[in-house]
């Protein structure tokens, strides 16, 4: 079963959900555009709940072999677009969607973390823009554009059991494939969203329902 996963555990952030304490983050250098008023009163903080299924599949018989249900807590802010070394994320605004940093740092089941972009400092600034997305209205319509595996930098994630062999069974952060989606509403006073999608060795599929009510 080794062999279904990724080659390398996700680097997971040491911060907040936000990702504004980012021990790899860089500065940004390019001027920050003007932002359009219906976006900039999105910006803040929204707390609630996340639904999410996990269905086990065998990737030698593509059989659906067994599903488990979870919730947790989940934290989300939108803010601000993200750069690095003169380039900005190619977003309306940015987000961070994710269980609470508590029950990521625990391990627990059905944990996950998405982030649409974040800077780092190397290379001179870089910037990994994960998801693509636009609003229409207060219809929020994406999808995980790039892993950002090969970096060592794939930080969407989602926790499930993992065989590590010896009958030895244990949480692990799968690695969210490229094409996840997520769809859904944000307003001023909530976000609803779904993220939909399957882990890059194929072997976990997973429905994420997210409702969450701004808190600040």
């Amino acid at each position: 079963m080794n062999a279904l996963l990724p080659s390398s555990s996700p680097v997971t952030p040491t911060a907040d959900l936000d990702g504004s304490t980012l021990s790899l983050q860089g500065r940004s250098s390019a001027a920050a555009p003007a932002i359009p008023r219906r976006i900039r009163r999105l910006f803040g903080v929204y707390r609630g709940k996340a639904r999410i299924r996990i269905a086990f599949r065998n990737v030698l018989t593509g059989r659906i072999e067994g599903v488990s249900n979870h919730q947790t807590g989940v934290v989300a802010q939108l803010g601000r677009l993200k750069s690095a070394a003169g380039i900005r994320e190619r977003n309306p605004f940015s987000f961070s969607i994710g269980s609470t940093p508590s029950e990521i740092a625990a391990n627990r089941l059905g944990a996950f973390s998405t982030f649409s972009a974040i800077p780092y400092n190397f290379r001179g600034g870089y910037l990994a823009q994960y998801w693509s997305f636009r609003l229409n209205g207060k219809r929020m319509i994406g999808r995980l554009s790039d892993t950002h595996q090969a970096e060592a930098l794939a930080v969407n994630s989602i926790t499930s059991l993992r065989d590590i062999g010896l009958g030895i069974v244990t949480p692990w952060p799968y690695t969210m494939r490229q094409n996840t989606r997520i769809t859904g509403t944000v307003t001023r006073s909530r976000i609803k969203v779904r993220i939909r999608g399957w882990d890059t060795g194929l072997s976990r599929g997973f429905l994420i329902r997210v409702n969450a009510r701004r808190r600040r």
